[in-house]
């Protein structure tokens, strides 16, 4: 049916853009495309905002929580940041009829309509909306009365709530610099405005509620949340993230290759039993944090480095800033004092460490002598996640991926069951740290590149040994007794297996002096040894002296854990000593 109809004064609010449509039949989804003036932003609402909507059916509700400190703390000072640029995806607002006591109108249906001039086609609700669009040219216009209409988000409620607070500062205060200085009068807010059931027949409410939760649920559904490793490799505004940023983008240069780093956040469906990766870019920002460059300054929302962050990349000591001093050239300066400060070190640790080193040389000459179309073609799908091989390979490309895997797989087990795993690594650089803070205090403050030249040194000489896996190293410190990993935690290393690595290296360093630094570490040894010798004790001696006083359970567990503590570290002690004197 077609029916004619006056404009009517109760269309009184209207909003042009381009016509789309979705699906058919009894799925179609209509819906018109726009940029808001952020002036007009009070023409679209949330459900919180509709009167009596805290009464809707629970089934009713699509979002009605809006987490307000998220929006303060987060989502406005991002629009505030004049150094950052600005753009979101389009806010999805449903189209929906409301009765005057704020409930979904149920004696509503959706019927074909006279168009406006200019305009080839039209559909409405009487008296509620009416939409007008143009098949050829797609151009559409919703007219609406807003006493039974709201437009309501139903995708980007967060977003639209921090618009509307800044634009009731706005209103309160044209003048307010922080607006003035986004230019935030001027924005443009994507939009995305859905009707839902054209021209259907019989009521519509229930269509249109359920097709409202349902494009709800689907768009909070299927749109993820980037990982932290994806948010990382796009992060600008980060010390940290640009610094791992560009460690990833250097590494090829530095011979380290790409396969060496999980960058893709990648589980291999295909072959999820094989991986050549040692590292996940998460954990890559961690180590960086927590053994090279430090924390991010939070107290800064704009870009800046922190004091730790300007000592561990020897800001001061280094030439003039790139650039013209905008947060763009600070970025570009992070990028060169990194790559000359602590990247070369970074490199060099994990490219002439032992077993690493030989796990990377395995891999540079894998990727060298890759040799037939389907090895090229299955390494790219490896390291990069896609390839451009013809279909007809496709078994052969797939059978080569397979091949490759199990070949990198059976060598990085050569690794061993501690540094084949996270711990291996996070205690390497804890190390390292340790090694080169005694340096810079003993002895002078030298490059990282230097320091860690004499680490490697030193570190390469005690794991040739055999000590760093025997069990005067790892028990207790990196596994306990049932032989399971032990103090893996980024801080737990340091006082544990990164700790013992450590003062092996710099008691090799040092020629078998002991300085009070060199000390200090040995005593972290002995405190952790301490601490897992408690927990293997104290089974056994409640057992034995069962019903006896608390105080001399515990004094019995201290004192045995004490001596075996005190007897390890003494084994440590002579395997260095008689290392150093066999050189």
């Amino acid at each position: 049916m077609r029916r004619d109809i006056d404009e009517k004064n109760s269309y009184t609010e209207n909003l042009a853009g381009v016509f789309g449509v979705f699906g058919s039949s009894d799925n179609v989804i209509n819906y018109m495309q726009l940029n808001l003036a952020v002036a007009e932003i009070d023409k679209i609402g949330l459900v919180s905002e509709i009167p009596g909507s805290e009464r809707w059916p629970i089934r009713q509700l699509f979002q009605r929580d809006i987490d307000k400190e998220r929006v303060k703390n987060e989502i406005i000072p991002y629009f505030l940041n004049d150094s950052m640029a600005k753009f979101f995806n389009p806010l999805t607002i449903a189209v929906l009829p409301i009765s005057n006591n704020g409930t979904l109108d149920k004696n509503v249906k959706e019927e074909v309509a006279q168009p406006d001039a200019k305009f080839s086609h039209a559909f409405e609700i009487h008296d509620h909306y009416k939409l007008s669009y143009d098949d050829n040219h797609f151009d559409a216009k919703l007219l609406w009365n807003p006493n039974k209409v709201r437009l309501v988000a139903i995708d980007g409620q967060h977003r639209l709530h921090a618009l509307k607070r800044l634009f009731a500062l706005h209103k309160q205060n044209p003048g307010s610099e922080d607006l003035r200085n986004v230019d935030f009068i001027n924005w443009r807010i994507p939009i995305v405005l859905v009707t839902i059931g054209h021209a259907s027949e019989g009521e519509t409410t229930d269509g249109i509620l359920e097709k409202t939760r349902n494009i709800f649920v689907t768009i909070n559904k299927q749109a993820k949340q980037p990982t932290r490793s994806r948010t990382i490799l796009l992060n600008d505004y980060s010390v940290s993230a640009i610094c791992t940023q560009e460690l990833l983008d250097k590494c090829r240069d530095n011979g380290v290759p790409l396969a060496i780093f999980n960058w893709r956040d990648h589980k291999d469906e295909e072959y999820p039993e094989y991986t050549t990766h040692l590292i996940a870019v998460d954990e890559l920002e961690d180590l960086l944090i927590h053994f090279f460059i430090s924390e991010d300054d939070d107290s800064d929302k704009t870009f800046a480095l922190s004091v730790d962050q300007k000592s561990a990349l020897f800001w001061d000591d280094q030439g003039p800033l790139l650039g013209d001093g905008s947060i763009a050239s600070l970025r570009e300066s992070v990028r060169s004092r990194f790559g000359e400060t602590v990247l070369p070190s970074f490199f060099y640790i994990l490219s002439s460490i032992k077993p690493y080193s030989e796990y990377i040389s395995f891999l540079k000459n894998l990727e060298n002598e890759l040799t037939t179309d389907s090895e090229i073609h299955a390494w790219s799908r490896v390291v990069y996640g896609s390839d451009y091989s013809d279909e007809l390979i496709e078994r052969e490309v797939s059978k080569s991926k397979k091949v490759l895997l199990g070949k990198c797989n059976t060598d990085k087990s050569k690794l061993g069951d501690v540094f084949s795993k996270a711990v291996g690594l996070r205690s390497i650089f804890s190390a390292f740290k340790s090694f080169i803070e005694v340096i810079w205090a003993d002895e002078e403050i030298i490059p990282w590149a230097d320091g860690a030249k004499l680490f490697v040194s030193s570190f390469n000489r005690v794991y040739d040994a055999g000590f760093l896996e025997s069990n005067s190293f790892l028990n207790n410190l990196v596994k306990d007794s049932g032989n399971n990993i032990i103090n893996y935690k980024l801080s737990q290393v340091r006082v544990a297996y990164g700790a013992v690595i450590s003062y092996a290296c710099l008691f090799v360093h040092y020629n078998g002096a002991q300085t009070e630094n060199v000390s200090f570490l040995r005593d972290k040894v002995y405190r952790a040894l301490l601490r897992s010798y408690k927990k293997d004790f104290r089974p056994q001696v409640k057992e034995e002296l069962g019903g006896r006083p608390s105080e001399e359970i515990n004094d019995e567990i201290n004192n045995r854990a004490s001596s075996a503590a005190r007897a390890q570290l003494r084994e440590i002690d002579s395997l260095i000593e008689g290392l150093i004197a066999a050189d």
